[in-house]
C-alpha cells in the first residue's frame, strides 16, 4: 500500500463521514487515475429511490458518462466500506484495475451485506482478475467504522 493509497482511501472515508452527517448512508468512494481524483459517489439510493445507487455504483456511472466509455483501465476504486458483490460486478465489468478498501465485511459483521458472496473469493475465479485490496491500516479501518458505528447509533435514536 503507498501513501497515495492511504490519503485517497481517507478522502473516501471523509466523504463517507460527510454524508453520513446530511442523513446519507456512511459509503464513500471516488475513482482516481495518476494521483487525480476523477469521480466521487455516495450510497444515496434511499432519496433516488434506487437499490442500485450504492457510492462505488454512483462514481463508477458518473466517470463512465463524463467521459463517455464503459471501459474504465487504469483507475483505483477507493471505497470507505468493501464493495457489495454488485458493486464489485460493476467495477470488474468497467475493468477497473484496483479496488481498494477500509473497513472489511468481517470488520462490519455482515450487518450492511446480505448473503455470504465473498468478492475477494469470487475475484479468483474470473478470467480478468482483479487485485482487491484489504487495507490493513488500523487508523483507517478505525475511521472507516466509526463513520458506520456513529450512523447506526444515530440511526437508532431518530428511529
Amino acid at each position: 500500500m503507498t501513501d497515495d493509497d492511504k490519503k485517497f482511501l481517507q478522502i473516501a472515508i471523509d466523504l463517507s463521514k460527510d454524508f453520513a452527517a446530511r442523513g446519507g448512508f456512511p459509503v464513500g468512494a471516488i475513482i482516481v487515475r495518476n494521483s487525480e481524483i476523477l469521480s466521487q459517489g455516495v450510497s444515496d439510493g434511499k432519496r433516488h429511490n434506487d437499490s442500485t445507487w450504492h457510492a462505488e455504483t454512483d462514481a463508477i456511472r458518473k466517470l463512465c458518462s463524463e467521459l463517455k466509455t464503459r471501459d474504465l483501465n487504469g483507475v483505483t476504486l477507493y471505497s470507505s466500506m468493501e464493495p457489495c458483490i454488485m458493486c464489485y460486478g460493476a467495477a470488474y465489468w468497467a475493468g477497473i484495475d484496483r479496488i481498494v478498501f477500509a473497513a472489511g465485511k468481517e470488520e462490519l459483521d455482515k450487518m450492511h451485506y446480505e448473503g455470504v458472496a465473498d468478492s475477494i473469493e469470487v475475484n479468483t475465479l474470473l478470467h480478468r482478475n482483479r487485485p482487491i485490496e484489504l487495507i490493513h491500516d488500523k487508523e483507517l479501518e478505525k475511521a472507516a467504522m466509526k463513520v458506520v458505528h456513529d450512523y447506526e447509533t444515530s440511526k437508532g435514536e431518530n428511529g
